[in-house]
């Protein structure tokens, strides 16, 4: 009974709103801005969470993954200065596990080096009227396990670093030849980049959905709407780029095609069926029609299975480096040793407490942050604390960050503060402030004036949507990478204040006695070009 209410009550606020804008319409000519100039300076990027002050500056620690202890470097009772190894596990294993990873990931790259070049043989063996194109034994394979390349034709591909952040892998220009070869190239590069964003956002939508199992035990909090907004909007997100993943493969899958003798590329890609988008892992073996080209050879879904194998070999050394990285633990802060539960030999599993220090006079803030927190905060970040009541905060430090999630879901993150015997109540609960990103003379504008990448430019009195590139985003300024000059005048977002008349700054329009029922006050705020949307 609900629900037609709430639909009459939005049909009702359409209807006030548009006759507010006829009015409006009628009374201004000449539409003004709230305005501001791009200007240099510096800005920060803060990450606000909660936690809770701790007794006496304790520290559990725990190794990060599972294993033998290789090395236990303190005893009890003695005092460690922070940063101080305090044990090692044994990494040969985790050693070669990176080396694995590196290996995948190396032979996942040939791969795609390989069934590109096989396209574009088979592309330029059309073009100058060679009826045969290359085969390939495994074009038709899913992408379960990365493939090991074949024959003397592919080239050595040399191992990637611990933490590889490249783009993602693209073919060539070609120097010279035909605008068909030119085609399938640019058609190449969109499969693989757009199957490497499936890949990003896929993953995005499964921390989403992580961090909402975790804020959803308790249901009616407003932290598990939130969640669940958050994993919906990743979802639609997912099904956005897979389309667009579609569409490339649709493009590359008709060029093929046609080179291989089934018509012009356009009319593949219009008369076929299309095959299903690939991601992360394909188990399905491909049919043929635009997505898929001719049955038995390098097909457009082999290049977006290439580039999710290597999306996944990439990742998979990522999560390889960082278990190396963590296979010991040191002190977060200068104190004491007060216990050590563990000795050489002994095998432990990962989040498990081996070592308890104590630096007496010293406060810490433990936060629990979510899966998606904790990849922003990094060990060293500054950070300020306000404890519940308090009127300043407090100045600190991230001393400790865990790569293991508690029962809940939650990682345990330690702020450090750096005054000494403050004398604050254990238990209490803090506000935090953590710096996660900062730049120094750079170009700004205030946060209203950015929306979806664009800014609204004035110039001689015209408003021009111009796209821009945003770096660290402050609390009330961003930073513009690319798009704007110092100087600009931007037009600035009022979500608090009424469209601005012809003449004036603000203003204000009311429903009743100009035709409309109700007697309310209807809001607004300029889009770009001064179009009005309505609050």
């Amino acid at each position: 009974m609900n629900t037609p209410r709430r639909a009459m009550a939005g049909i009702a606020t359409l209807a006030v709103v548009g006759v507010g804008w006829a009015g409006y319409a009628a009374q201004a000519d000449d539409p003004s801005y709230r305005t501001a100039r791009a200007t240099t300076g510096d800005v920060e990027e803060t990450l606000d969470l909660a936690g809770t002050v701790e007794p006496a500056g304790r520290a559990d620690l725990a190794f990060a993954t599972s294993g033998t202890v290789a090395r236990v470097a303190v005893e009890t009772g003695e005092r460690v200065r922070a940063g101080q190894t305090l044990g090692t596990l044994d990494d040969e294993t985790l050693r070669r596990a990176v080396q694995a990873a590196r290996a995948t990931l190396a032979g996942a790259r040939a791969q795609l080096e390989s069934d590109v070049a096989a396209q574009t043989a088979a592309v330029s063996g059309a073009d100058s009227g060679s009826s045969e194109a290359p085969q390939s034994d495994q074009g038709a394979q899913g992408a379960q396990e990365p493939r090991t390349p074949q024959g003397p034709t592919v080239p050595a591909t040399p191992a990637p670093s611990a933490t590889p952040d490249e783009e993602p892998e693209e073919p060539e220009e070609p120097e010279e030849g035909s605008d068909a070869l030119a085609d399938l190239a640019q058609q190449q590069r969109a499969v693989i980049a757009a199957q490497s964003t499936v890949s990003a956002s896929l993953a995005a939508a499964q921390q989403a959905l992580e961090a909402q199992q975790a804020a959803c035990v308790d249901v009616t909090g407003q932290g598990c709407t939130d969640a669940l907004a958050a994993v919906q909007a990743a979802q639609r997100q997912v099904a956005t780029d897979q389309q667009a993943l579609q569409d490339a493969l649709d493009a590359l899958g008709g060029t093929l095609s046609a080179a291989a003798g089934g018509g012009s590329a356009d009319a593949v890609a219009a008369t076929t069926a299309r095959e299903p988008a690939i991601v992360l892992v394909a188990e399905t073996t491909p049919t043929g029609g635009a997505g898929g080209g001719v049955s038995g050879t390098v097909t457009a879904a082999t290049l977006a299975r290439d580039q999710a194998s290597i999306d996944q070999a990439r990742a998979d050394l990522v999560a390889a480096g960082q278990q190396l990285a963590t296979a010991a633990v040191t002190a977060p802060l200068s104190g004491k040793v007060v216990a050590v539960d563990a000795g050489v030999g002994d095998s432990v599993a990962a989040g498990t407490d081996v070592f308890v220090l104590v630096s007496q006079g010293t406060t810490t803030v433990r936060v629990a942050a979510t899966s998606t927190q904790v990849q922003r905060l990094e060990v060293g970040q500054r950070a300020t604390a306000t404890p519940a009541g308090a009127e300043k905060a407090l100045a600190g430090t991230v001393t400790q960050v865990s790569s293991v999630p508690d029962d809940d879901a939650t990682y345990a993150v330690t702020i450090t503060l750096k005054r000494k015997r403050l004398d604050i109540a254990t238990g209490l609960t803090a506000t935090v402030a953590v710096v996660t990103g900062s730049a120094s003379d750079v170009v700004t504008v205030p946060a209203s004036a950015v929306s979806d990448g664009t800014v609204t430019v004035l110039e001689d009195g015209a408003a021009t949507p111009t796209p821009v590139t945003t770096g660290v985003t402050g609390g009330t300024r961003v930073e513009i990478t690319e798009g704007l000059s110092k100087g600009d005048e931007v037009v600035l977002a009022d979500l608090d204040r009424a469209l601005p008349s012809g003449d004036t700054r603000t203003g204000e329009l009311r429903s009743g006695g100009g035709g409309a029922p109700g007697g309310g006050m209807v809001r607004f705020r300029s889009g770009p070009g001064g179009m009005p949307m309505s609050q």
